[in-house]
């Protein structure tokens, strides 16, 4: 089974994301453990 049609319009939106990823600024730092709130 060949789908030449998926794997080109699965590629540009592949390329699209990175480009984009690029210029979003850098992912936050992770949220602490729920344990650490429940504790206080």
């Amino acid at each position: 089974v060949e789908r030449p049609s998926d794997s080109v319009a699965i590629a540009p939106r592949m390329m699209t994301i990175e480009s984009e990823s690029e210029d979003l600024p850098p992912p936050l730092p992770p949220l602490p453990p729920l344990n650490d709130k429940l504790s206080m």
